[in-house]
């Protein structure tokens, strides 16, 4: 349940419009996060059929939140400096689109079971001219316990970007750390490549039918 918290909870923030890239790139970190939210919970409930049908909902997180994660980062933080530094750059390339297309499947699963999660701001505490900031709240689920989270955000020139989150004392990076800690040490990146990529088709596979 907490991941699925994890998940939605990306899908809510990050999710948001190329028309609106110079308020991106302008915004404070809390600001902009908030921005982000009410215009995606906004398409949610003006669109009833994109959260119905798996096609168009695949190809919203693709256009509309893939592009604020930094997957390469993420991807990084997640096999650790020793097995990026050894892998190639063809592997490391590889690893950063099957991780991104991992995120496509579920953050696809999880927006289609939305229903009326909300989300409250803790008062920004950071430097809003620093290049990193951490944004806190609460996730609200009807019927369910209210969640904190720590969003971290970092500053690029296209503007502010994912590299992680923590939902409920749950760290994401920490947590596929974890998951995929055996597969690097025993195959290094290629091998979580050869894995994700499975997961991938598998998952594909699932939606087809």
């Amino acid at each position: 349940m907490m991941i699925k918290n994890i998940l939605l909870f990306f899908c809510l923030v990050i999710s948001i419009s190329f028309a609106h890239a110079e308020i991106i790139v302008k915004s404070p970190p809390d600001a902009f996060v908030q921005n982000v939210i009410n215009e995606t919970i906004a398409a949610l409930n003006a669109d009833p059929v994109l959260v119905q049908s798996h096609e168009k909902l695949s190809g919203y997180v693709e256009a509309n939140i893939m592009n604020h994660f930094d997957v390469a980062y993420m991807a990084k933080q997640i096999v650790g400096q020793q097995a990026f530094n050894v892998a190639s750059d063809t592997d490391l390339a590889n690893l950063s689109d099957e991780l991104k297309l991992f995120y496509v499947h579920f953050f696809t699963k999880t927006l289609s079971e939305y229903k009326d999660q909300t989300v409250k701001f803790l008062p920004f505490e950071g430097n809003v001219d620093a290049d990193e900031a951490a944004v806190n709240g609460q996730l609200f689920e009807p019927g369910d316990e209210t969640i904190s989270f720590n969003f971290r955000l970092k500053k690029y020139s296209s503007g502010w970007k994912v590299i992680n989150i923590s939902v409920g004392g749950i760290d994401l990076i920490k947590t596929y750390q974890s998951n995929f800690k055996s597969i690097v040490r025993d195959g290094g990146v290629a091998r979580l490549v050869a894995e994700l990529h499975k997961k991938n088709l598998a998952l594909a596979a699932m939606k087809s039918k």
